[in-house]
């Protein structure tokens, strides 16, 4: 489906392949952030069995 906007050209393929690399570095910064402030006490997680 996404193809038909697409047409034949190659950058909706560049720009999703761009936007994965983008959004997968963000997600990697914003976990380690977390864990940062799971560590400092700024913020408590619940554990699994909880």
């Amino acid at each position: 489906m996404i193809a038909g906007y697409g047409g034949n050209s190659k950058e909706l393929d560049k720009a999703m392949v761009r936007f994965g690399f983008v959004y997968g570095n963000q997600t990697d910064k914003d976990y380690k952030a977390l864990g940062v402030a799971v560590k400092s006490g700024r913020i408590r997680v619940a554990s699994a069995g909880s």
